[in-house]
């Protein structure tokens, strides 16, 4: 009886390259059919966002938050992100569990609907003609350097891979930030190349600042002369702790 032979429709061939790189990323050795990975590559526009943020954490530990905006022409998932800054080359993607409503990274609260590292990790689907804007958030391994000062421009380089091992890089800048911790939201612009209006964060540690200066400064009620504080014992006083201790002193008992 006659018989067909099914073939994977390019969707079917997506998901499977996305399963066969994460099987490969853990040590199997898997090989992937070559003309999977001969596909045409798409063409996918990859802009600034509303904000990118270089900051450090209590601990010391810089803090990527870097804005992006994607756009492709055709269907493509991406695997995985690289950053790769002017002063350090071991940057990694922060990892976060997902349910939450904010993700909390470096001190800081990023709403976790525009947190691109889940979807990353999971593969990140970028649909023909349909845009996507969020924030990468990472960190990095050396201290940042005394000589970037707060207001100043750090260069980064993000490399995309997808399910087929293309790679799409884009290069943007981070606004260096020393300030105190912030809560920052990237607020969404107009669309893939209008303007973006861009509020600056709320500073809630400056308000907490204020507060406890006027806690400091509010006037103390006046103590009684039984709760002063004594000041240090005298010599004499001394003395004879230390003879009741040895049960030298005359009213110690017998």
């Amino acid at each position: 009886m006659p018989f067909t032979i099914r073939r994977l429709t390019a969707q079917e061939i997506r998901n499977d390259c996305v399963q066969l790189q994460r099987m490969r990323a853990r040590g199997i050795p898997i090989a992937i059919p070559p003309e999977w990975l001969d596909r045409e590559t798409p063409e996918v526009e990859i802009e600034d966002g509303p904000s990118s943020l270089l900051f450090e954490s209590f601990s010391g530990v810089p803090i990527y938050a870097i804005g992006i905006r994607l756009l492709a022409h055709s269907a493509v998932t991406f695997v995985d992100c690289q950053i790769v800054s002017d002063f350090n080359d071991s940057v990694e993607l922060a990892s976060f569990i997902e349910g939450g409503q904010f993700c909390i990274h470096g001190g800081r609260r990023f709403p976790a609907k525009e947190v691109l590292n889940s979807r990353l990790a999971n593969g990140l689907h970028l649909g023909r003609g349909v845009p996507i804007e969020g924030t990468v958030l990472a960190n990095g391994l050396p201290p940042l350097p005394a000589h970037y000062a707060n207001g100043c421009r750090v260069g980064c380089s993000l490399k995309f891979v997808d399910a087929f091992s293309r790679e799409f890089t884009h290069r943007t800048s981070l606004l260096v930030d020393r300030g105190p911790g912030k809560i920052v939201r990237a607020q969404r612009g107009a669309g893939l190349y209008g303007e973006t209006p861009f509020a600056p964060p709320q500073d809630i540690n400056k308000i907490m600042q204020l507060r406890y200066r006027e806690i400091l400064q509010a006037p103390q009620p006046p103590t009684s002369s039984a709760e002063r504080d004594p000041g240090p014992p005298t010599e004499a006083e001394r003395n004879n702790l230390v003879m009741t201790l040895l049960g030298l002193h005359d009213n110690a008992p017998k």
